[in-house]
């Protein structure tokens, strides 16, 4: 069952958030860097090389099928992150598509 598929990809599925955490603060340096900030820019680079490295460790312990939606995450986390750091107004919808991402993620992840 679902959780079936969680607890056999944990360690995969925890690297994968943390990569997809990455994904999101360099995707943020680079928002940040649109004023040209070079250091911000090499920060956001930084960050997706460390995410590649999470990725390719994630994949080693988990099916590709469950960990990849997993990604998707980084979605979430932008939506937070613009509203919560950067003041962003977030419609009702964007809302929505994060619930919808979630509700996603757990049944490509969770299904055996």
């Amino acid at each position: 069952m679902m959780i079936g598929a969680w607890q056999k990809n944990r360690h995969g599925v925890l690297l994968m958030l943390a990569a997809s955490l990455l994904t999101a603060a360099g995707q943020y340096c680079w928002k940040l860097a649109a004023g040209s900030n070079g250091w911000l820019i090499v920060a956001g680079m930084l960050l997706f090389i460390g995410n590649g490295v999470l990725m390719l460790q994630a994949f080693r312990y988990g099916e590709y099928s469950v960990l990849q939606p997993v990604q998707s995450f980084s979605y979430v986390l932008a939506i937070f992150a613009g509203w919560l750091l950067l003041q962003e107004q977030v419609p009702p919808t964007h809302w929505l598509g994060v619930a919808l991402i979630v509700i996603g993620v757990a049944l490509l992840g969770g299904s055996e």
